[in-house]
């Protein structure tokens, strides 16, 4: 079964890039990496701003590049994910803001996946745990996924040792590039490396 890891497509180097959440969310953005439900906690069409550090990236795309660790995606993307088998991910709507706090997108959602899937084979990929939290990588050299513990109806998710690292099956790697959607790259799993994303 081929999958791959979602990461920011470095083509786009007019993407707007978001780096900060919301001051009522900030302190404690440690949430998102839980994969639990979060829409009582995020304010509806919460805004996220483009950062002052990047201020000639304007552009908006699908799957819009942050330094947060998050799947922010547009209604399109939405849509495609919406098509398939999804019942795991909780979409939060979030208005993007432009570098002078005028709205750039009212359209836009945190992609929030629900749990994680335990399937990284440990003897056979090459990783740094963190330090405080072993079971957790803090980078990755070589990632070799165990299929046999991913399950059939899931077709994206995050990885229990890298709550941050989100995982899509071929299935809908196909739907999302049929459907043109911009902004991030689906590198395969055996040639993925965290230190280059």
């Amino acid at each position: 079964m081929a999958n791959s890891v979602i990461v920011r497509d470095t083509r786009f180097q007019d993407s707007a890039i978001l780096s900060d959440h919301p001051s009522e969310l900030s302190d404690k953005a440690f949430r998102f990496r839980r994969g639990v439900p979060l829409k009582d906690w995020v304010p509806v069409n919460a805004p996220y701003p483009m950062s002052p550090q990047w201020p000639d990236r304007r552009a908006l795309y699908d799957f819009q590049s942050n330094t947060l660790s998050l799947l922010i995606i547009s209604r399109r993307c939405r849509d495609v994910l919406e098509s398939g088998h999804h019942a795991n991910i909780e979409f939060l709507p979030v208005t993007l803001l432009d570098h002078r706090g005028k709205v750039a997108s009212p359209s836009y959602f945190i992609a929030n996946i629900q749990g994680a899937v335990d399937c990284m084979d440990l003897e056979r990929s090459i990783f740094r745990p963190e330090p405080l939290k072993p079971s957790t990588f803090a980078s990755c050299s070589r990632l070799v996924l165990r299929d046999d513990r991913i399950p059939e109806d899931v077709e994206l998710f995050r990885l229990s040792n890298g709550p941050t690292t989100y995982i899509l099956k071929q299935s809908l790697k196909e739907r999302l590039e049929a459907a043109g959607i911009q902004g991030a790259a689906f590198i395969p799993e055996h040639e993925y490396n965290s230190a280059l994303y």
